[in-house]
């Protein structure tokens, strides 16, 4: 089932399901699992000012066991998780994407573990699609403050 994520190989899925195995009764949110895992975001702020964003301590195998299967998954052409890394590894460093895109995968095999699914990627223009629908609907807002009532053809096209 989670071999389907895309840079799993069989032994990495044997690596992680030897580490957290299949029952998810005991992590009750995925958020849960990867902060057990240490592939969370540190959260230190001190004057309002966020000072460093290390990761907390977890397991050191299954954090390199996905940092390994996110650098694998990055390579695959039209995928959530390489345009994922683009995106991120443009603002941030390199490593730090790795790790978010681990995160990712973990919340991911956390879902599909809880719900018994199979994997569906999102695909790479997932982001693209995501921003324009965010677009479109803060236009429409904009215009009912400032009056201008849309007739259903103006919105279908605008929707299309």
């Amino acid at each position: 089932m989670i071999k389907e994520i895309p840079g799993i190989s069989d032994t990495s899925a044997q690596t992680i399901i030897s580490i957290i195995g299949t029952d998810m009764n005991q992590f009750p949110t995925d958020g849960q699992l990867c902060s057990w895992a240490g592939l969370c975001p540190g959260n230190h702020e001190s004057a309002g000012k966020r000072k460093t964003g290390r990761t907390n301590k977890g397991n050191k195998v299954l954090r390199t066991t996905l940092a390994v299967c996110a650098h694998s998954a990055v390579k695959k052409k039209d995928s959530y998780f390489g345009e994922m890394y683009k995106r991120i590894s443009k603002r941030r460093t390199n490593k730090k994407a790795i790790v978010a895109v681990a995160h990712a995968m973990l919340k991911t095999i956390w879902h599909l573990l809880k719900k018994g699914e199979k994997y569906h990627d999102l695909g790479a223009d997932y982001f693209e699609k995501k921003e324009r629908e965010g677009k479109i609907t803060s236009l429409k807002k904009k215009l009912q403050h400032l009056g201008v009532t849309l007739t259903p053809d103006q919105l279908a096209i605008l929707d299309a």
